[in-house]
């Protein structure tokens, strides 16, 4: 379904102009090629004006897909800028808002963007079942990209809570996914995450040091390619660069 079809044609470029900051804004959002994105953080105030100007419009339009793109969008912004509690709020609100005619990539991205706050509060034991069958739901129906994401929370679920064997097998899955696919923020996490439950297992520190590196490296090429700053300070990824692991 097109968000914009049958709208005037103003209507349609504002919407437009939504959809292309929440599919190229890949500073905020590992599901998308993270190296043309960091560009976009340079122009994020714009954005956020446009998404704003694009919900309203959405709402008046009553197009529900749209309505749930976009708070997902906004809750990306909070949660990679490590604020959990806001970005958790605007992801309630999109899961929602998923009842009804609205496209299953959009319901799907809403089930994990809820599922990755529970597992950030360290709820990990009632994130690890919706996670494993979102992998599922994603896989069945082709959103690689979605389930690779789902994958990797789920490890992290199972690291957080000491199921040391378990999150290893998920996160090289999920390392030979993020490669395949190009998902390099997700590939960067998975061996950092890699590294935690390798150390954090006892199972040698100089293999952690190995995966930690990596992390280090792939991160550090973003930031290059990109030529912004953007990438180091996202949440998720700033972590790789701390000098010590704390337990889970």
């Amino acid at each position: 379904m097109n968000p914009s079809a049958g709208v005037p044609r103003n209507v349609a470029a504002l919407i437009s102009a939504a959809d292309y900051f929440r599919r190229f804004n890949a500073i905020l959002s590992p599901r998308l090629a993270e190296v043309d994105a960091a560009r976009e953080t340079l122009r994020q105030n714009e954005a956020q004006k446009n998404l704003t100007e694009a919900m309203t419009l959405a709402r008046e339009l009553q197009n529900k897909t749209l309505v749930v793109q976009i708070l997902n969008f906004q809750g990306d912004a909070f949660f990679y800028r490590g604020d959990i509690r806001s970005a958790s709020d605007l992801f309630s609100q999109a899961l929602a808002a998923t009842s009804g005619n609205v496209e299953r990539d959009a319901v799907l991205l809403s089930k994990l963007n809820s599922a990755k706050c529970i597992v950030e509060g360290k709820r990990n034991q009632a994130a690890i079942a919706p996670l494993k069958a979102l992998v599922r739901e994603a896989d069945a129906v082709g959103l690689k990209h979605l389930s690779t994401e789902a994958a990797l929370a789920l490890a992290e679920a199972l690291l957080n809570a000491h199921q040391y064997p378990s999150a290893r097998k998920e996160l090289e899955t999920s390392l030979r996914t993020s490669e395949k696919l190009g998902l390099q923020a997700l590939l960067a996490r998975s061996h950092y995450l890699l590294g935690r439950t390798l150390e954090l297992s006892g199972s040698g520190s100089a293999e952690a040091a190995h995966d930690y590196a990596a992390a280090r490296r792939i991160v550090e090429t973003i930031h290059q390619e990109s030529g912004s700053d953007g990438i180091l300070k996202r949440a998720d990824l700033s972590s790789i660069f701390s000098p010590s692991v704390q337990k889970p």
